[in-house]
């Protein structure tokens, strides 16, 4: 499953152009896609029932840039992934909500 950040629409992909240039969202997407292995939760999500998860990637994404800029709230990372270009872009336009994230 390949999953690029910011998405597969047009849209999606133009708000990496939003971001300033050497931003640190598309640097720590990088890091998850290339340097992370997340065969184990990939694992664990196979054996899930109910809704189809997100893709494991995007949350980390979130995770991992919002611990970055001092925000560790469920729902304030569910808050900015709306109103934060970088959060936006980092979940594919992903609508994350508050419990998907914790």
């Amino acid at each position: 499953m390949s999953v690029r950040a910011g998405g597969g629409d047009v849209g999606a992909t133009s708000l990496v152009e939003w971001l300033p240039q050497n931003h640190l969202s598309p640097f720590i997407a990088d890091i998850v896609e290339i340097q992370l292995d997340l065969t184990k939760v990939y694992a664990s999500y196979a054996k899930s029932k109910g809704q189809p998860p997100y893709d494991p990637r995007l949350m980390v994404r979130v995770l991992l840039y919002g611990c970055c800029v001092g925000i560790r709230s469920s729902r304030e990372l569910a808050r900015v992934r709306v109103d934060m270009v970088a959060f936006r872009w980092l979940a594919a336009q992903q609508a994350l909500d508050f419990r998907s994230i914790a």
